[in-house]
């Protein structure tokens, strides 16, 4: 309904108001929404593997041989738990060699597998990179010392031997180029110390000869990865433009296993733990 000025003024002023009033009515506003006393949902992300790793670690490498600062957005602070196969070949005897010649020793930092008289021992010695230039020691330095491991074949991404083939023959054995490289932080625990070995034997049957299974053993490795003097996760060096730059990370290692194929803990160790 339209009133002119001439039928407000007839109204009086009671009916203004009233009018007024019925005009200033609005739609209610809408209740504020109820604030959850639930804590947000906790996001986790899984354990890096070893896929991750590598790639990581590849991409650090290009940029070092393409003078690039490093990438490690990727790596910085994940956990990881990555395995390492080794002892790969079917089910030959690990004592046989190829025609006869031993293969070539295999560097400290890399899990081997032998065959003795009581069954096949499986271990790992970790290099000593307390001093090495890779690692950028601190000067004094800032840990105990530096355990060398170095991930096998990283141009492969499966956690699974790569073929039946794969037994070590006698030649120059391939040149590592990614690891991790374990701190020893000082005061830590004095549980295998730079230059001792990590060792379990599995037994075989009496009378039955040293035989190792199909898919080899694999090397479980977990931790976090932490960061060099620098503050950087990530190291690399090359001895020339037409080699592979060789990459580590720094990482605090958790747990030092050895399993089978499929999966089975036949040993471990926590070195943080004693």
């Amino acid at each position: 309904m339209t009133m002119t000025a001439r039928s407000i003024c007839r109204a009086g002023v009671p009916a203004v108001l009233a009018l007024l009033a019925a005009c200033d009515r609005s739609e209610p506003a809408d209740a504020p929404a109820p604030v959850s006393s639930e804590p947000p949902p906790v996001v986790t992300v899984a354990p890096m593997g070893r896929a991750a790793l590598v790639d990581g670690l590849a991409v650090a490498a290009s940029d070092f041989a393409t003078n690039r600062p490093i990438t490690t957005a990727t790596l910085a602070n994940r956990t990881f738990s990555i395995r390492i196969p080794f002892a790969c070949g079917g089910t030959s005897p690990v004592s046989e060699a190829v025609e006869d010649v031993a293969p070539a020793p295999a560097p400290r930092g890399v899990a081997t597998a032998t065959a003795t008289d009581a069954g096949i021992t499986l271990e790992v010695l970790p290099a000593d990179w307390t001093r090495s230039t890779l690692v950028d020691a601190a000067d004094p330095p800032t840990w105990d010392g530096v355990e060398g491991y170095w991930v096998s074949r990283p141009w492969i991404r499966s956690e699974d031997c790569a073929s039946s083939s794969d037994v070590q023959i006698a030649g120059p054995a391939p040149v590592p180029t990614m690891g991790l490289a374990a701190i020893r932080p000082a005061g830590g625990s004095r549980l295998g110390r730079p230059g001792e070995s990590y060792r379990f034997v599995v037994r075989s049957e009496e009378g039955s000869p040293a035989i190792r299974p199909n898919g080899g053993y694999r090397l479980l490795l977990e931790g976090r990865i932490s960061a060099f003097p620098d503050g950087r996760p990530v190291r690399c060096t090359s001895n020339g433009a037409d080699r592979a730059p060789t990459c580590i990370a720094a990482v605090a290692l958790d747990l030092i296993a050895f399993e089978t194929p499929t999966g089975e803990r036949l040993s471990e160790w926590r070195p943080n733990q004693g």
